[in-house]
């Protein structure tokens, strides 16, 4: 049977990666296409960027959109162990607000319809709509799972950050949604009977989550959260699959069942049966699902870099670097940043292709372990090139050094510092640390040695 399965499974993804090879060669031999939807997707960035002065409606899109990026860097900035790049996870979101939103609306009003129903019904807000919601956010890791190479070797911080995209893109568009249909009569987030009830703030870790003013104390975190918890959950069944056995399937049940309940709690905050708030009382209204992800979130890290560490003698290592962690990443990355900017986006991308190595190593079969030569032949042209930058930033850095130290290297500099600045015959030149006000590395040398 799981013979039959995979036999499938590679059939289609090999039927997919044919089409898809068909049209880059189609496109190779028309390259027009391309500069073609490169001049529309301008004018309609041009476009966009023109409505902002004329349409409220494309200033709350825009607002929305800035507010459900810096979620995603949140997402981006905790999950350290990610070997995903930038692009991959904006293709997640896209999928999130283009695909699964629309998906969900669907399927919500079709089961309402077919049971003669309104989506404003208590068992549709309570029930139906936040199962529906939170399992289908699920769907565009489950089609990573099944049709990718490299899905063996996701780190858990990968699987974290998949959910997270995913949910990020679904309230990128329910919450633009909220914004146009709202805000006639009290603004945007409020209620006469509720008071504020979305809350985004920017010094807040997940901002845009639900909480009632005045009312029920029950509070839901965003989608990008709750989306992030069931996707760690089917991470941490994959991964322990092997020690969990037949209870692996427990894990991602058990934090979907927590992200349904927190979110079908808020949904009939005050129409809960007892028996729900007796269950939600105790579950911590909500409030104790942050947390709980947070160390979930910071346990799968750290386990991605001790297993990480236990192959380092097989993976490439920077100047003086003996362990990989995420705090020696983060002062390198800083570093590069401000002083080194050049070579800023090769040290992230050089971290990046490190753990994908590595998770590979540790976890890929046979398709996944294809992809290793060229994972580590860029990972050592990546690190060779960080080492040549580390040894011309040390050597300019010794030079000047030596420089502004030494107290016959200025004189050199120019013929007015040998004679003094005057023409001065060498045997009556002047002392030289008052010799040259002009040259910078004379001005500075001099005044040291006055000091």
């Amino acid at each position: 049977m799981i013979g039959q399965r995979m036999k499938w499974r590679s059939g289609l993804r090999s039927h997919a990666e044919r089409l898809l090879g068909g049209a880059g060669r189609w496109l190779a031999k028309h390259p027009y296409v391309l500069h073609l939807y490169a001049l529309l997707s301008w004018a309609a960035l041009l476009y966009f960027l023109s409505t902002l002065f004329f349409y409220p409606e494309s200033r709350k899109l825009g607002v929305q959109y800035l507010w459900s990026i810096y979620v995603l860097l949140q997402f981006w900035w905790l999950c350290r162990s990610k070997t995903l790049s930038w692009r991959s996870v904006m293709l997640f979101f896209l999928a999130g607000a283009w695909l699964i939103v629309p998906l969900t609306g669907f399927a919500v009003s079709l089961l309402t319809a077919w049971t003669g129903s309104d989506t404003g019904d208590l068992w549709s807000r309570a029930l139906l709509t936040p199962i529906a919601e939170e399992v289908v956010k699920l769907l565009p890791l489950a089609a990573y799972l099944l049709f990718s190479r490299r899905a063996s070797a996701l780190s858990l911080g990968d699987y974290a950050l998949i959910g997270g995209a995913v949910g990020a893109g679904f309230q990128f568009m329910e919450e633009t949604a909220r914004r146009w249909t709202t805000g006639h009569i009290f603004p945007y987030g409020y209620s006469w009977i509720s008071g504020k009830f979305i809350h985004w703030n920017v010094g807040e870790l997940f901002p845009g989550y639900l909480q009632l003013t005045r009312g029920p104390a029950y509070i839901s975190y965003s989608h990008a959260m709750l989306g992030s918890l069931a996707a760690l959950g089917v991470g941490l069944a994959i991964r322990f699959r092997g020690k969990l056995r037949g209870a692996a399937p427990a894990v991602p049940a058990a934090l979907l069942a927590l992200a349904i309940f927190d979110h079908a709690a808020y949904n009939a905050s005050y129409d809960l049966p007892d028996i729900l708030q007796w269950i939600g009382d105790w579950t911590g209204n909500g409030h104790a699902t942050k947390p709980l992800y947070l160390l979930l979130l910071a346990g799968a890290v750290g386990y991605d870099y001790v297993q990480l560490n236990r192959i380092r003698d097989r993976l490439p290592m920077l100047e003086r670097e003996r362990w990989l962690d995420p705090l020696s990443e983060l002062a390198r990355s800083g570093a590069a940043l401000f002083f080194r900017r050049g070579r800023f986006r090769e040290q992230l991308t050089f971290f990046r292709e490190r753990k994908r190595l590595g998770c590979t190593l540790l976890y890929g079969n046979e398709e996944a372990l294809g992809a290793e030569p060229d994972l580590r032949r860029e990972t050592r042209r990546l690190a060779a090139l960080l080492g040549a930058a580390v040894l011309l930033l040390a050597a300019a850095s010794l030079h000047l050094h030596a420089l502004l130290q030494a107290p016959d290297a200025a004189p050199a500099c120019s013929r007015n510092c040998s004679s003094g600045g005057t023409g001065v015959p060498s045997g009556k030149r002047r002392p030289w640390r008052r010799a040259c006000s002009r040259c910078p590395c004379c001005f500075w040398s001099s005044g040291r040695r006055s000091a």
